[in-house]
């Protein structure tokens, strides 16, 4: 659903797969982003209140996240953050960690 809304938006979309929940295969589908050029990256799953929140640790290791929560519902464990990208002349990548 993600993938056709953005498509039907204009946007180029990469899809990464399905990633399993731990903390080395998302940092690997993370470098797969980076690698390939993703200017935003969208994840759904992974991001939580609890110990299973593997996305914002990633994101804190790697970047700025610019928040973790937001007061609506459905939706209040929403992380947004920038990864400043030297490798790549220090361009930003925009993530969004949906829950």
């Amino acid at each position: 659903m993600l993938l056709a809304a953005a498509a039907r938006c204009g946007a180029a979309t990469v899809d990464l797969g399905v990633a399993r929940d731990t903390a080395g295969h998302l940092e690997g589908c993370l470098a797969a982003a980076i690698e390939q050029g993703v200017d935003v990256l969208i994840t759904s799953g992974g991001v939580s209140m609890g110990d299973r929140d593997l996305i914002k640790p990633l994101l804190e290791r790697q970047g700025v996240i610019h928040f973790g929560r937001v007061r609506m519902k459905p939706g209040k464990p929403l992380t947004f953050a920038t990864l400043t990208l030297p490798q790549q002349g220090g361009r930003q990548m925009l993530v969004f960690g949906l829950p």
